[in-house]
């Protein structure tokens, strides 16, 4: 299951890539990056809401907090130079560096 997840992600990543990079062609890497922000925050918070999971918000623990708060704060970073990469390169190029990351 998790390897046909793993492909559809890929696959909604790459159509994301290629509608950023056409948007982004004639609007700053800044505010496009947090319109799509913004559009995903309010997905998963409307999906949680939907599916009930906000309840679960008290049992998490301290660690989990910080390693979230901590992962969010990495994943902002990584977003703006996505954004002004891909503005100034090629979908092509940009995406085969950027699939280098595995850890």
């Amino acid at each position: 299951m998790w390897l046909t997840i793993a492909v559809i992600s890929t696959l909604f990543i790459g159509v994301s890539t290629i509608l950023s990079k056409i948007g982004i062609k004639d609007a700053d890497a800044y505010v496009t990056g947090a319109v799509t922000n913004t559009v995903l925050l309010l997905a998963f918070a409307g999906t949680a809401l939907f599916t009930g999971k906000f309840d679960q918000i008290p049992d998490m623990g301290m660690w989990t907090w910080i390693s979230i708060a901590v992962s969010g704060a990495v994943l902002s970073v990584s977003w703006v130079f996505y954004f002004l990469g891909l503005k100034g390169g090629s979908v092509s190029v940009f995406l085969a560096i950027q699939s280098l990351t595995i850890v």
